[in-house]
């Protein structure tokens, strides 16, 4: 298994104003994530709609919305905040929007952990891919993102075909390196 580029690199607690923020940067990719504290809904029509919400929404601006907000939601456990809002917003400051999933997953992450909201565990994407027969982490053919101490997957994305044999070596691959950048985030905090 090697390295196709340099890991990545993260602060938080950098934008003051949010109850959470990270900034990654990466040989390719810069990312900033600010997250805001669980707020009421300012306008409930009836007190059915009320009644509905009954754990956190999450208002998520970010390029790959969709499988950010997938992921969150497996993340943050929504049923402490109900009837709130959680506002998420990621920019790519720099690098492909295309080729950045693992980098806004992760400093979602960071963020949404800075923010002091309640989660369910750490989640960490890694991406990997085949090169030349040998796996290759940081490669886009396989992007996880892995709950950490659960080893549960809530993020899936593969581009191309590959056989049986050589996903179980990416999926082994890419859940090896998230413990391990589990460890350099743990660090930190």
């Amino acid at each position: 298994m090697e390295l196709e580029a340099e890991m990545w690199s993260f602060t938080h607690s950098i934008v003051d104003t949010a109850a959470g923020s990270a900034y990654i940067e990466s040989k390719t990719h810069k990312i900033l994530c600010v997250v805001s504290s669980p707020s009421e809904f300012s306008e409930l029509l009836s007190s059915e709609e009320y009644q509905r919400h009954a754990k956190a929404h999450l208002n998520v601006v970010s390029p790959h919305s969709s499988q950010v907000k997938d992921a969150l939601s497996s993340l943050i456990i929504l049923e402490k905040y109900p009837k709130s809002v959680i506002e998420v917003k990621v920019q790519v400051i720099s690098g492909d929007e295309d080729t950045a999933l693992v980098y806004i997953i992760n400093a979602v992450s960071l963020a949404v952990i800075d923010s002091g909201i309640e989660i369910r565990d750490t989640l960490i994407a890694v991406s990997a891919g085949f090169k030349d027969g040998k796996v290759i982490i940081g490669a886009n053919q396989l992007v996880l993102g892995v709950l950490v101490n659960t080893d549960k997957v809530v993020l899936i994305r593969l581009e191309g075909v590959v056989d049986e044999q050589q996903a179980g070596m990416l999926i082994q691959a890419c859940f090896d390196t998230a413990k391990h950048m589990f460890q350099m985030v743990k660090n930190s905090y």
